[in-house]
């Protein structure tokens, strides 16, 4: 394993704005804009996300004509899931006080 690697691989998951993206792919793929309408980013802020993925392989591209279609690779699905169970299981009363830490600081 590189675990040299890891640091930058998990920053995918630590980023809310990835995050928004990956939950607005999770369905199906969507151009730039769409993403922008259903996350709420900017088209710049989104375009950077999603070269970042692209390097970590999370997202693929495809061309629909002019349009750039980007999706989910079916691995990040996997991970996703993987990660909630393993919340759901050992992680739920510590990460819902620290939520509502969170939300207090606001």
């Amino acid at each position: 394993m590189k675990v040299l690697s890891c640091p930058w691989f998990f920053d995918n998951f630590a980023s809310e704005s990835r995050l928004a993206i990956i939950r607005a792919l999770w369905r199906k793929g969507r151009s730039v804009q769409e993403i922008c309408k259903r996350t709420g980013l900017e088209q710049s802020n989104v375009s950077h996300q999603l070269r970042a993925m692209r390097r970590c392989h999370l997202v693929k591209v495809r061309a629909e004509g002019k349009r750039r279609i980007y999706e989910l690779e079916s691995s990040v699905r996997t991970i996703i899931r993987a990660c909630e169970n393993h919340v759901k299981k050992h992680c739920k009363h510590r990460c819902e006080k620290h939520t509502e830490r969170k939300k207090s600081n606001r």
